[in-house]
């Protein structure tokens, strides 16, 4: 299985990476509220969604314990530059040196 590098440092296998990268830009251009929600979940283990959570879950972001797989996480926060409608996708491999 090949695992892919994120700009953090975080692996994750590359079959988890495409399938969920394409599921979170599709995300935020066919539900933006629930994108930022997921995002701030990300960003804060607290955070309190508001959002329609099974939308989430039925995507496989959010598990059941209400909490995104430590995968997705890493996968978000380093998918995700800015905030609020600021918020923009980015690759979010590291680069090659």
């Amino acid at each position: 299985m090949k695992e892919v590098t994120l700009k953090n440092g975080a692996l994750v296998p590359d079959m988890v990476l495409i399938p969920y990268f394409n599921q979170l830009k599709d995300l935020f251009k066919n539900e933006f509220m629930g994108f930022q929600e997921l995002v701030e979940l990300c960003r804060n283990r607290d955070y309190v969604v508001c959002f329609d959570i099974t939308k989430l879950r039925n995507a496989g972001f959010i598990e059941s314990d209400g909490q995104p797989h430590p995968a997705v996480r890493d996968i978000v926060l380093n998918a995700v530059e800015g905030e609020g409608f600021d918020m923009m996708i980015v690759d979010p491999r590291k680069k090659e040196e």
